[in-house]
């Protein structure tokens, strides 16, 4: 009984007061396009953050059996801009993981994203 009274004040808790819940972390969403395509295929990444004043950095790598590539852009905290765009130009046949990471000024980790990308 006492276990069901917390649950449920938590959940109203993230009900009630949406901005409690995200403040916890930041929001970040990342979209790849295309996601599965035929091979040598340009990727579009684009990558979409809440404007914070801890955002300082963002990395992203991607990576196959034989291929790595990653970019780090500098991020002007809450004046950054929302969406950032990166290709990757004629990436060959095979699978990609892409990470994302969200850093502060310190280079500490304030929220991750990773996707998947097949070519073929």
């Amino acid at each position: 009984m006492a276990i069901v009274l917390v649950q449920r004040t938590v959940l109203a808790m993230f009900l009630l007061f949406p901005s409690f819940a995200s403040a916890s972390r930041p929001q970040l969403d990342v979209r790849v396009t295309p996601r599965f395509a035929l091979a040598p295929a340009d990727v579009l990444i684009r990558v979409v953050i809440d404007p914070d004043e801890d955002n300082r950095q963002i990395e992203v790598a991607i990576e196959s059996l034989l291929y790595y590539r990653s970019s780090m852009i500098d991020l002007e905290g809450a004046r950054a801009p929302r969406v950032n765009e990166l290709w990757f130009r004629q990436l060959r046949a095979g699978d990609y993981e892409l990470r994302v990471l969200l850093l502060d000024a310190g280079g500490h980790q304030r929220a991750f994203a990773r996707r998947f990308v097949s070519l073929s």
